[in-house]
This record gives C-alpha cells, structure tokens and sequence, in this order.
C-alpha cells in the first residue's frame, strides 16, 4: 500500500497513477491537443477534438487515453494497455515485443546480420539511418520502418474505439522521420473482407500534422452547407472524418510532470 504509506509517512495526500496515463493527460490539458485546436482556428476551421490517445516509445510502447476530457483508466487501472495487442508482423507476440529501443537493435541485428553485440544503441541505429555513423544505412532505415509499421497497425486498432488525436512522445519520437511513413501507410492502408471487397484500414483519414501543409488540409476540412429539409435554413457540416497524428509539443517528462499536477489537484 504504498499510498497510505507514504501519506502517514509525510501528512500529505498521495495520488498515483503510472507514466503514460500522466503524460497523456498532460498533452490533453497543455500540449498538443490545445495546439491542434488552436491550430485549426488560425487555418479557419471550426471542428473542435476532445479525444487523444497518448503514446510513449522508449524501453518499451506505453499508452494512455483521454475521452472528452477524462482519464480512461478503466475499472481495473488497465485503460489503454496498448502493449499487448497482438503483433502485426508476428502474430504470436505482443506489440510491445518490436517496439522500443531494444527492439530497434535486433531488428537491426537481424538486417545487417551483424552480432548483436555489437549493434549500437538505439541513438546510434538512428545516426547511422541518417549517415551520420558508418554502418548498414538500408538496415537502420528497415529496422525503424518495421517498427513503424507494428505501431501503425496497434494505432488503427484502437482508432476504430478511440475515434480521437494521437500524440508520440518518448525517447524515440525523435527518429520519427524514419518510422512515422510506415505508421502513416498503414492507418491510410486498406483492408478487405471474405468476398475481397475493400475497405479504408481506419474510417478516417490520418494526418501527420507534424507536416505543415498536412496541419493546414486537417485544419481546414471539407466544409458543406447543407439544406434543412421543408425549411430554407442551412447548417455548416465538415464531411472530412479524420484523425491526426503528431509529436509532443512538450516532451515527455514535462508532460508527465504536468499531468501529474493536473491529476493530484483534480482529487484535492
């Protein structure tokens, strides 16, 4: 009861919850949901989001969820335990198993046929992509794609329960340019049914907003005006039904020591 203990231990009230839930929450309230909304008013537009999944990729994939302003814990605190879906590339695992910054080094390992001991960090994975270190260019890039492409598809799955934003952070966002084109083939990919009909991946497009001409079409939407039947009045409908994906404007640690103010405050 680590709570209580350290209530009694301290004569303060003590709240606690875990890492990704915070820097969600965080993100939601300070960061990059309020950008985005004050994003699409300067482009003009007028749709207002109020969902954001959150996630953290670093040692491993963390994931929290906010729904129209609340923390989706779940009645069991394991809202959004994203980790554990099924693996897109390797049914039998969980998608956690090729997701954070060990897992960038076997993928590595694996196309380079290298000794895994002697695979760079992730850090420098990423600097050889970028040919800022010698070493296998073609498998640094592979090995972020096939990452890129197992957190798209744990993205689509839960863009069909969660319809909202979707906000990276953690210490390997910032490799994004190098992973984020196969998280974005995938949302925008197609999927099909028994008769071979098919069908959109996700019910909405996905934006990469941290794309400036991506931001301004998200922003904007597809407006229409539509006509009240047996009336000469006329409503404002947005017909682009669309999610959009992006960076943390903040950084995780400021994120999750925001959101954990946030959340203590809230149960003062």
């Amino acid at each position: 009861p680590l709570g209580p203990f350290l209530e009694e231990r301290f004569q303060l009230p003590v709240y606690i919850n875990n890492d990704a839930n915070l820097y969600v929450l965080g993100e939601y309230i300070f960061g990059f949901l309020p950008w985005v909304n004050n994003r699409i008013r300067e482009e003009g537009g007028s749709k207002v989001f109020k969902n954001l999944v959150g996630l953290t990729l670093g040692s491993g994939f963390g994931c929290g969820i906010m729904i129209d302003g609340q923390l989706n814990t779940g009645d069991n605190s394991n809202g959004g335990e994203l980790w554990l879906m099924r693996n897109r590339l390797f049914p039998d695992l969980c998608t956690d198993a090729s997701v954070g910054n060990e897992k960038v080094r076997r993928f590595y390992a694996e196309y380079s046929g290298s000794e895994p001991e002697k695979i760079p960090d992730a850090q420098g994975i990423f600097k050889i992509a970028g040919g800022e270190l010698p070493g296998d260019k073609v498998a640094a890039k592979k090995a972020f794609s096939t990452m890129g492409q197992i957190i798209g598809d744990a993205i689509a799955n839960t863009s069909v329960l969660i319809d909202g934003m979707v906000v990276i952070g953690g210490g390997l966002s910032g490799a994004h340019k190098f992973f984020m084109p196969a998280v974005m083939e995938e949302l925008n990919g197609s999927i099909f049914h028994l008769d071979g009909a098919q069908f959109p991946r996700i019910a909405q497009r996905a934006f990469f907003l941290d794309d400036d001409e991506s931001i301004k079409q998200f922003s904007r939407g597809k407006s229409k005006q539509l006509g009240i039947p047996f009336s000469n009045k006329k409503i404002s409908y947005d017909a682009m039904q669309r999610i959009g994906l992006g960076i943390s404007r903040l950084g995780a640690s400021r994120a999750i020591s925001l959101g954990a103010y946030v959340f203590a405050v809230s149960r003062t």
